[in-house]
């Protein structure tokens, strides 16, 4: 019999990832959770709203690669944000 409530380590077990990202997950609102207490309740149906999510980070876009900022933070080095020699 499937319990009524999941616990967020339970929840994170289920889910291959740690108890830390599925609080992650209720604070952005991808997974439905109720607050007891300190501890978070998950309904065993609302993991299967995240269960097909895609690991890892979202690959870089090329906008990021064009930024203003990081390109001006190729350009200079230690050394010349130092006074050192132009090369």
């Amino acid at each position: 019999m499937t319990p009524p409530f999941l616990t967020t380590a339970t929840a994170a077990a289920e889910l291959g990832v740690t108890p830390g990202r599925v609080r992650a997950m209720i604070a952005a609102g991808r997974l439905q959770a109720t607050l007891a207490g300190r501890d978070w309740l998950i309904a065993p149906k609302a993991l299967e709203a995240v269960r097909d999510r895609k690991p890892g980070r979202p690959p870089v876009t090329a906008a990021f690669h064009r930024s203003p900022h990081l390109s001006f933070a190729r350009s200079t080095s230690k050394n010349s944000m130092r006074g050192g020699r132009i090369k």
